[in-house]
């Protein structure tokens, strides 16, 4: 089964700090969370920016291929592998997932980190 499912993390709103959208691709035995970031806030800095997952029973987390830097306003993607329960035919359960970073301030106009301390 190779199919797509979209659906939204976060709000989009333009007040918000972060957006953040998430794409499931559903694969047989996999489940591939892909999280599409955006960072709106001029005067910081992310890195380090992946997310912890609380998973139903039967998944586990394989690999994670996280973002090493979000700037502001520059799109960032990172990736989160799950291994699925052998049997998923009348399964239905909530994949939750938190978004995790250190924010470092820097110089809105430069874009450059103010310190290397986040």
């Amino acid at each position: 089964m190779n199919s797509m499912t979209l659906f939204t993390f976060s709000p989009k709103e333009s007040e918000t700090e972060y957006v953040v959208r998430c794409i499931k691709h559903v694969f047989p035995n996999h489940l591939v969370l892909q999280f599409d970031c955006t960072n709106t806030l001029n005067d910081q800095l992310l890195e380090g920016v992946h997310a912890t997952l609380e998973l139903p029973d039967g998944f586990e987390l394989k690999e994670t291929l996280n973002l090493d830097r979000l700037e502001y306003n520059v799109p960032g993607t990172f990736y989160c592998v799950l291994e699925t329960p052998e049997d998923m035919g009348d399964w239905a359960g909530t994949v939750s997932p938190t978004l995790k970073f250190v924010v470092k301030d820097c110089d809105p106009t430069t874009g450059e980190p103010d310190s290397d301390e986040g």
